[in-house]
């Protein structure tokens, strides 16, 4: 039983840990997502001004 619960905390952490990863990179994935959004309107303006 006490074994069961070591390995159920550390399932927890191992799980707390993974979804921290998870959002991190989804946030980094949205940073990357706007700064490309934010050239690709950039190089249409000056496509338009040409």
């Amino acid at each position: 039983m006490m074994s069961q619960n070591r390995q159920k905390e550390k399932d927890h952490e191992r799980a707390k840990k993974d979804y921290m990863i998870n959002l991190k990179s989804e946030l980094e994935i949205r940073k990357i997502h706007e700064k490309l959004h934010h050239s690709i309107m950039h190089q249409k303006e000056e496509l338009i001004e040409i």
